[in-house]
């Protein structure tokens, strides 16, 4: 939803009424699950979630920035701009999985 929200700062017309709808369904559905989550039941992967894919605030808003920067790109006819954007990003996204993998090997 934070890509969805930068994607806005870049575009225009009929693509920002687009994205704001698809917002508000990302909201409503995250809402939803944000609740079932915080029952006490058992939920898939939970452990392996929350041992590699937490992310400091300043990567998270890196990764938000060269997402929605890079699709704004590839919508705008700059295509390979866009590509290396998203790619950039979702680099940063995984970042943190990979250093652990790293010291965990190296211990």
């Amino acid at each position: 939803m934070g890509v969805l929200l930068t994607y806005l700062l870049f575009t225009n017309d009929w693509r920002f009424w687009i994205t704001v709808e698809l917002i508000g369904a990302l909201a409503f559905s995250g809402s939803l699950l944000v609740a079932y989550a915080t029952t006490t039941r058992h939920l898939p992967f939970r452990t392996y979630i929350e041992t590699w894919l937490p992310m400091p605030p300043i990567q998270l808003a890196i990764f938000l920035v060269l997402d929605g920067a890079g699709l704004a790109f590839a919508e705008n006819g700059s295509s390979l701009t866009g590509i290396v954007l998203i790619a950039a990003g979702y680099g940063t996204f995984s970042a943190q999985s990979i250093l652990k993998v790293v010291r965990k090997l190296t211990r």
